[in-house]
């Protein structure tokens, strides 16, 4: 996503292989622990921050509670807020596919996978018919997504934690760094509207809106690569990921 010269700080959020989740996990003390991370390794400059999915919430805490620490800031299918549209918890018809991945199901994800692609497509927020119409290493992108979400076990408290999160709006006009926000309109976590508002309401912030690609903007890596590289070209520092 990002191209080569980048060194990659990406850490496990509360729940998330190891992590521990404390009392406290809502998006703020994950971004105080972002900060509380950079410390530990001794970096104190100030770092392009990532927020991917349900990693959004802490980065723009991070964003906002920390600002000395943030350069630049991208939010990709931003889990968000938007006035008067209620989050997606769940793409329509994968009640049975959250239940099973909220149980921490590794053998029946894993058989999911292999035997039921598109009902693990659709939970993951892509159109099933726009992901078997990709190319080849796209759909191998896919394939690589889906086993990286294994064990699934070792990710469920992390689920939990993200789920129970309280989304609400956001100071935004207190990010002052340069914010680069994209979106797919057929994502079926519905992102688009909470990145269109979040990007209207930090000041001077990017919106890129892809035709189509879904949750995991299948088929338009090199178009959001593109884009990403030509808004790191105006930053500098390493790359702080919290995805």
């Amino acid at each position: 996503m990002f191209g080569r010269g980048y060194d990659v700080i990406a850490p496990s959020r509360f729940g998330y292989l190891g992590t521990p989740v404390p009392q406290d996990s809502s998006p703020g003390a994950q971004a105080d622990a972002h900060a509380a991370l950079l410390d530990k390794l001794r970096i104190f400059g100030r770092l392009t921050v990532v927020g991917v999915s349900a990693g959004a919430p802490s980065a723009i805490e991070l964003a906002l509670r920390h600002p000395k620490r943030v350069s630049a800031l991208i939010l990709a299918v931003p889990r968000a807020y938007a006035p008067g549209v209620p989050e997606v918890s769940a793409p329509a018809e994968s009640g049975a596919m959250i239940k099973m991945v909220m149980a921490g199901a590794d053998f029946a994800f894993w058989a999911a996978a292999r035997f039921a692609r598109r009902s693990v497509v659709r939970f993951l927020g892509v159109p099933p018919e726009v992901e078997a119409a990709a190319a080849p290493e796209d759909r191998k992108r896919v394939t690589q997504v889906i086993l990286g979400i294994l064990p699934l076990s070792k990710r469920i408290a992390g689920l939990r934690a993200d789920a129970a999160a309280k989304i609400s709006g956001w100071r935004l006009e207190g990010i002052k760094v340069p914010t680069l926000v994209i979106s797919a309109m057929d994502d079926l976590y519905g992102t688009l509207p909470a990145a269109g508002y979040t990007a209207e309401r930090i000041p001077n912030a990017e919106l890129m809106v892809l035709p189509s690609g879904g949750h995991l903007m299948v088929g338009r890596g090199g178009e959001v690569r593109e884009r990403i590289t030509s808004f790191m070209k105006t930053m500098d520092g390493s790359l702080a990921a919290a995805a």
